[in-house]
């Protein structure tokens, strides 16, 4: 009686340590992707403030052929 106790005892606590690992390798795969994400996103913000920048020369150059 006590063995099997034991055995269930010790089925239990590997299923929970398998869950548990499973459970940490999808969150270090989704923090991955958040950092993947973040740093595309602070590219992209750095691409649209060159393009503000762009556009701006281009308006200063506009304005004063207009003249």
């Amino acid at each position: 009686w006590i063995a099997r106790k034991l055995k269930e005892i010790q089925d239990k606590v590997e299923n929970q340590h398998k869950d548990t690992s499973k459970a940490i390798q999808k969150m270090k795969e989704e923090k991955n992707i958040f950092k993947r994400n973040q740093s595309e996103l602070l590219e992209f913000k750095n691409s649209t403030e060159i393009f503000k920048t762009h556009l701006k020369v281009l308006s200063i150059d506009w304005t004063k052929q207009k003249k």
